[in-house]
């Protein structure tokens, strides 16, 4: 019964889930919303997020993925994306990571100059990280 003492307790239990979920995702650089009063039908959350897909062959092997910032001379990748999230895929597994957080551990290494005859400005950051 949507007005019973049980049912009050777990809604709230509910709502508290729903919260801390949306709340992971925007942590995670998703745009997360909350369906009003639980009345959209067959889901609690919508979420989005603009995502721009590396893939970085070597990484596998040297654990390092390549973060570009620059080529020919002008700013790129890193430096001018608009995406919320990168996904790097390394040897078919994907790793999400936040935009800012991306820029904060390339920004804390040096870049060095490499690909395409050396037209391409970027940092390696170690996968683990």
């Amino acid at each position: 019964m949507a007005d019973s003492p049980a049912w009050t307790r777990a809604r709230a239990a509910g709502d508290g889930g729903e919260a801390a979920v949306a709340a992971l995702l925007r942590a995670a650089g998703f745009h997360a919303l909350r369906q009003v009063e639980g009345r959209a039908p067959g889901f609690d959350l919508a979420a989005s997020a603009r995502i721009e897909v590396k893939t970085d062959n070597l990484c596998a092997q040297t654990g390092n993925v390549a973060i570009a910032s620059a080529y020919r001379g002008k700013p790129s990748g890193i430096a001018t994306t608009r995406a919320d999230l990168w996904a790097i895929v390394v040897a078919g597994e994907i790793f999400l990571v936040a935009v800012d957080a991306l820029r904060r551990l390339a920004q804390e290494r040096d870049s060095r100059r490499g690909g395409d005859g050396g037209r391409s400005v970027f940092t390696l950051v170690p996968i683990a990280e």
